[in-house]
């Protein structure tokens, strides 16, 4: 079962690089399987761990909508009408019928294709596929896997060995994650530990300058006595915590306290930096509820077999879609800053959330349709440009291509303007990118007066060791409106 998972998440993997079109038909084979277990062969099989996981996907794709023009009303009803009676009646029919591992991989399967007809629909300005993919890549696999394996043996009973590894392959995926991302700081091209100097605290000055609502304390934190101390003591703690997830196996000891270490890690990033890992957050609770029978499980096995789970966390970094979170925070870069006039003539500052679907790309990814930039938000993964950023000496870099990607910018902007139906501007309003938190000072969502303009604007910062602004330039800027 294990070599089996490990060719599947390597053949998704692969296809997922290609397109999402050959994910998809891959997808859709595994469905015709689960149909032909459940309705043909009448096998019913029900992981309560991946039913779990799948409701969260559930939950979130009632919400994840994308952004129609203000034209494509009579779309949007469509789209609306056809995703929540779909949902309806496949919940209704569940629930009826006996809930199983076919719903769990229907629920799955069809929010990977409504967040592709998302990105599909915004133009390619949507959300990152580092919120769910690796988790959903697993989860589909394993509700296979679990059909197959977890059958009903001739004298009635469960293959109770299938039904105890689906939990520790599932662990064991998601350790992958953490292992990708401190695999990929010792690989960084400054030395093997040379992460440990990163100077991390330079995510939340960044979330402050971006006007995060992280702006409320952040001079106060950032002006703490041995606050340089604290960011190295930190890295330590969080490059050792990732590092070990390769070991759990061996030391299973380490499941539960690492799970909770990985939670609180996950809150003090989202207050710290604003970005929260809620799909990985609430993965951990599960492993923890489940923590005790999966480390049981892994106790039982010889040293060969734990040396088999040790050996697929090391190898998901190669061959799952896990992302490899690995870079040095840099003192110089250039943010995004956005603003709305309205039809009073009131100019107010956009937050991210403003652009529901679109608001992970629209103020993080779109450098490219200003005239001139030095590189994304302030991050790289080069050494030579982290030291660069220390000296504010990271040169500037001429975009040949710009007005057609200021084009495509534009044009999903302008669905923003003008007046939109309620339902539409409520839909927008609650699906942000990893659950950011509203900003009081800044315009959050599109109830109020309209918007009738919208200006993008481009600045260079450099930050100093003390995390003072001691440069801020207005690089370029464009206005989109109706």
């Amino acid at each position: 079962m294990l070599i089996l998972f490990e060719v599947l998440l390597f053949t998704t993997h692969h296809l997922n690089l290609k397109s999402g079109y050959h994910t998809l038909a891959l997808l859709t084979i595994g469905a015709g399987v689960l149909v032909y277990k459940r309705f043909i062969k009448y096998e019913i099989t029900l992981n309560k761990l991946l039913f779990y996981t799948s409701l969260s996907f559930l939950v979130y794709g009632l919400i994840q909508s994308p952004i129609f023009e203000k034209e494509q009303s009579h779309l949007e009803i469509a789209y609306f009408s056809l995703k929540y009676s779909t949902i309806a009646i496949v919940v209704t029919f569940f629930y009826k019928r006996g809930f199983c591992n076919l719903f769990s991989y229907m629920v799955l399967v069809g929010f990977f294709v409504d967040a592709s007809f998302i990105e599909y629909t915004n133009s390619g300005i949507g959300k990152l596929r580092t919120e769910y993919y690796s988790i959903l890549e697993a989860c589909v696999i394993l509700l296979i896997l679990s059909s197959f394996y977890e059958k009903k043996l001739e004298d009635g009973s469960v293959n109770q060995e299938a039904k105890l590894l689906i939990p520790v392959l599932y662990t064991v995926a998601h350790l992958g994650n953490y292992w990708a991302a401190g695999f990929a700081k010792l690989q960084l091209d400054g030395g093997v530990f040379s992460w440990l100097y990163n100077e991390t605290f330079v995510t939340l000055k960044r979330a402050e300058l971006w006007g995060l609502p992280m702006d409320s304390f952040a001079s106060f934190l950032l002006e703490l006595p041995f606050i340089h101390f604290f960011q190295f003591l930190g890295n330590w703690f969080v490059l050792l915590g990732q590092s070990i997830s390769v070991i759990v196996p061996f030391f299973s000891v380490l499941l539960v306290p690492l799970t909770i270490f990985y939670d609180i890690f996950h809150i003090l990033v989202g207050a710290l930096a604003g970005v929260w890992f809620y799909k990985w957050i609430y993965v951990n609770i599960l492993i923890l509820i489940y923590g005790k029978s999966i480390t049981q499980s892994i106790q039982s096995y010889s040293w060969a077999r734990k040396a088999a789970l040790s050996g697929s966390i090391l190898l998901s970094f190669y061959i799952s879609s896990v992302v490899p979170l690995g870079w040095y925070e840099t003192r110089q870069g250039d943010l995004i800053h956005i603003y709305g006039t309205d039809v009073n003539g009131h100019t107010q500052k956009l937050h991210t959330q403003f652009f529901g679907s679109g608001s992970y790309s629209i103020s993080n990814k779109t450098n490219i349709a200003f005239k001139h930039q030095h590189q994304t938000q302030m991050g790289s993964a080069n050494f030579e440009t982290m030291m660069q950023a220390r000296e504010c000496n990271m040169p500037l870099i001429p975009n040949e291509n710009y007005l057609k990607e200021r084009e495509r910018v534009s044009q999903f902007a302008r669905r923003f303007l003008g007046e939109r139906a309620f339902v539409s501007k409520f839909m927008i309003s609650i699906q942000p990118y990893h659950l950011l938190i509203p900003h009081p000072e800044y315009k959050n969502t599109m109830f109020g007066p309209p918007m009738k303009s919208i200006t993008f604007e481009l600045y260079h910062y450099c930050i100093d060791e003390n995390f003072n602004v001691y440069k801020k330039e207005l690089l370029d800027t464009f206005t989109v409106e109706e």
